[in-house]
């Protein structure tokens, strides 16, 4: 019995650990990401419909609220309730598009259909963007569901990394379609994945070094890089042939449906951080997500490039954000977050001017009545405040006061200062840990993760000395 009991302490003791670490962790904003997306037979996946989360980061906090057709959208724009005396614009791309680092008060999506209304025009310009979609996946969704939204002109902003993943025909766990050079989408069945692993789902188990599914890699000069930066290099990388091929049948694809629609569409390139600041290229870029590859190696500009090639060569528009973002950056503005890549606020109002002008040069749209609204002038909403400050008050009020009812005799100032003087160290250690991880590329983050788990562990080892050694004989013996 007595062996019984002490397994069951070690048991409960480890049970508690466990969950105040995972506690913990979440606390800090290292827990596991909010899931937006599902299984979806056409895409490989798509936004859950009816979802509300947020996301935070040591930058910005976003809350995401996505309607019934699973659009980041207000509940009525739906095909269902189309007003079919209104224009509509069709916003195509990934994260970037979905809105990542910004509310829906400061995306460019937003933005700029509160400037077409300003401007006279009654528009509706809807929110397709869905995180991780790769050009293929907004074709796809374009022929099969673009229709039903009777739309006046679409807006298909490809990102660098759909270049890659174009090539592909699954995306981490979930499938994803494909396009041949021909722009016919490959007749290949999407299974769905089934649910998130356990290690998906928990701050804990994340820390821990490999499992799940891992982005393919090269090796380039004696550095590893994610596959999907092979478009940087020198001849656009070991797959430049396939990229080329695959994206080329995406945009040919993309022109075909908007023949037999009769819908113009743009191809607007999202220009990434690298292609715009020459600092964070070669200070930030490079060093951290690069694995230190020279600087001469890599080039920026080479995806944009290309996409803006395939584009013209499949007949259709395209518009170039760089002038604006590049203008942005001069006037001493940060059109994009430090270290998340995602445009800020003033980014994104940039971007929304910029698609404005866009937008009335096509001729899709009838000409302004009105003036372009203060609003894509005006400085960003805030993006939210660290709520860190308020669990420590928190917590130094609460274990403050239990110390004191466990110890009567410690006076009330010196209970205070002691817990106050702990927790301190703890968050110290928390929120410099977390920070430093956010600085570094994935696999080091983890492996680091992983390693500072493992001291801490050692070190109640080592605390709890030779009771450890009873533990170990009770539990053998049980």
């Amino acid at each position: 019995m007595r062996a019984l009991n002490s397994l069951l302490a070690v048991l409960v003791t480890v049970a508690l650990f466990a969950l105040a670490m995972e506690g913990g962790l979440r606390l800090i904003g290292r827990g596991p990401a909010v899931t937006l997306n599902r299984y979806d037979p056409v895409t490989g996946w798509s936004k859950v419909p009816g979802l509300e989360a947020r996301r935070r980061t040591s930058e910005y906090t976003v809350d995401f609220a996505f309607n019934s057709v699973g659009l980041r959208e207000d509940p009525n724009v739906t095909p269902e309730r189309l007003d079919p005396e209104a224009l509509r614009v069709l916003c195509l791309g990934d994260s970037f598009v979905l809105g990542f680092g910004v509310q829906r008060q400061d995306h460019f999506v937003d933005l700029l259909e509160a400037a077409l209304r300003a401007t006279g025009r009654p528009v509706e310009v809807v929110n397709v963007g869905t995180e991780g979609w790769s050009t293929d996946q907004q074709v796809a969704w374009l022929e099969t569901y673009g229709a039903a939204w009777s739309p006046d002109l679409v807006l298909l902003l490809p990102y660098e990394n759909d270049l890659f993943w174009n090539t592909q025909e699954q995306y981490l766990r979930f499938p994803k379609p494909r396009y041949g050079e021909d722009g016919k989408r490959e007749p290949r069945p999407l299974a769905d994945p089934g649910p998130r692993p356990l290690r998906d789902r928990s701050a804990l188990l994340g820390l821990l070094p490999g499992g799940g599914a891992a982005p393919p890699l090269i090796e380039v000069e004696g550095h590893t890089l994610l596959a999907e930066h092979g478009v940087f290099l020198e001849g656009g990388g070991p797959q430049h042939d396939e990229i080329t091929a695959r994206t080329r049948g995406c945009l040919r694809a993309v022109a075909r449906w908007s023949t037999a629609e009769g819908t113009p569409v743009i191809v607007v390139p999202l220009p990434s951080h690298s292609a715009i600041e020459e600092r964070y290229a070669s200070e930030v870029f490079g060093p951290r997500v690069l694995d230190g590859l020279a600087r001469s190696a890599w080039d920026p500009e080479r995806p944009l490039e290309l996409l803006f090639t395939l584009a013209a060569e499949a007949g259709l528009p395209t518009h170039d954000l760089r002038p604006a973002l590049e203008a942005s950056l001069a006037s001493g503005g940060r059109p994009y977050h430090e270290v998340d890549w995602h445009f800020s606020p003033e980014g994104s109002r940039v971007v929304a001017r910029s698609l404005l002008e866009a937008v009335d040069a096509s001729g899709a749209l009838p000409p302004a009545t009105g003036a372009v609204p203060e609003v894509l002038a005006t400085a960003a909403s805030p993006t939210g405040r660290p709520t860190w400050p308020l669990w420590y008050l928190a917590l130094t009020l609460g274990l403050a006061t239990a110390y004191r009812r466990a110890y009567p005799d410690e006076s009330t100032p010196r209970a205070a200062l002691q817990v106050a003087g702990l927790l301190a160290l703890v968050f110290t250690v928390a929120l410099g840990g977390s920070a430093l991880l956010a600085l570094l590329p994935p696999a080091a983050a983890s492996l680091l993760g992983a390693t500072l788990l493992a001291a801490l562990l050692g070190f109640c080892a080592w605390k709890l000395g030779d009771r450890l050694g009873t533990i170990t004989e009770l539990v053998t013996a049980f």
